[in-house]
């Protein structure tokens, strides 16, 4: 075994991680029930049904109850390592999306193909992918201008182009 608790082993599925997102998730939830009242109203001779704050009411409740269940079971009440490894590898997929946001801000002011052409070999880099050398990209294009220019049979990985004729 692992070293673990008896509880830890009991517990069905991956533990590293739970406890920061629960607490993250409650806390969140939270702050959601303390909006309620700004940001919907009660309308008076209205169905209890149709109320615009029962059902957003009811469904935060409902994730204040259940997330402070989940706590109340997880078999560990402390954050170890392997859950700030966890968090550290969630905040990972920012990163992404802050890339995205940027490419999204640049297209309009410097055109589709200068951001595409900044953007792919910078993201490709930051992925892990080396830089091809520029002889290779130097072929390719010449490869592509065969294709179109004189509808020249070719096979290049998985797609080939076959001449009508």
């Amino acid at each position: 075994m692992r070293g673990d608790s008896v509880e830890e082993r009991r517990f069905k599925g991956p533990i590293r991680g739970q406890l920061i997102f629960a607490l993250l998730f409650l806390a969140l939830s939270i702050l959601l029930i303390s909006q309620l009242g700004d940001q919907t109203k009660w309308i008076k001779k209205t169905k209890f049904a149709a109320q615009p704050r029962l059902w957003p009411m009811i469904a935060l409740a409902g994730m204040v109850f259940f997330t402070g269940l989940h706590l109340w079971r997880l078999p560990r009440r402390r954050i170890l390592h392997v859950d700030l490894q966890e968090a550290k590898r969630w905040l990972q997929v920012i990163e992404y999306c802050l890339w995205f946001i940027a490419y999204v801000w640049v297209v309009p002011n410097l055109g589709y193909l200068i951001s595409t052409l900044i953007f792919l070999p910078a993201l490709a880099y930051r992925a892990g992918w080396l830089l091809i050398d520029i002889s290779k990209i130097i072929w390719i294009g010449n490869q592509q201008w065969r294709i179109f220019s004189y509808n020249a049979p070719l096979s290049i990985n998985c797609f080939s182009y076959i001449s009508p004729s």
